[in-house]
């Protein structure tokens, strides 16, 4: 995933119907529904090294990282078919 992806969010955005997340953490989410959407498409699945590994490419830390995957996964956004590996719903 060589190509740079530039996402574009307003100040806070609703993920749910009592979350807001700051620009910040909003474009972190875009980008890991991007990269296992990527990912899912290539390879039925994203693995979480993957995910990690791609967000590490963007400056994004494994601790944010895996803070917004756990998000994204509690919110039924993606799901966790086999441990450690995502699709989106």
């Amino acid at each position: 995933m060589g190509n740079r992806i530039q996402l574009h969010a307003a100040k806070a955005h609703e993920l749910s119907a009592h979350q807001f997340v700051t620009k910040s953490q909003y474009k972190i989410i875009r980008f890991i529904i991007i990269i296992i959407k990527k990912l899912q498409r290539e390879y039925g699945f994203a693995k979480l090294d993957e995910v990690l590994n791609e967000l590490d490419k963007a400056g994004i830390n494994e601790k944010r990282a895996k803070a917004a995957i756990e998000q994204l996964r509690t919110q039924g956004d993606i799901f966790e078919p086999e441990e450690k590996m995502y699709k989106t719903t």
